[in-house]
């Protein structure tokens, strides 16, 4: 759970998600989330960006490889 919870944070810090707590009918705490809108302009320079913070893994671990 508390892994869940930084994702969270770090999704709700960038202001793409918000939670809401309600109470159930039998009292229980809920959280709800919601995804804000969004866009995402992709250009190369910011696909560039993002290819170097991949980690590629080896050939082998590749599906498709070596068929």
């Amino acid at each position: 759970m508390a892994r869940a919870r930084k994702g969270y944070e770090q999704l709700a810090a960038a202001g793409l998600v918000t939670a809401n707590l309600e109470l159930s009918r039998d009292g229980k705490a809920m959280n709800y989330y919601e995804v804000k809108p969004f866009v995402l302009t992709l250009t190369p320079e910011v696909i560039a960006a993002a290819v170097e913070t991949l980690a590629v893994p080896d050939s082998a671990e590749q599906p498709g490889v070596g068929r």
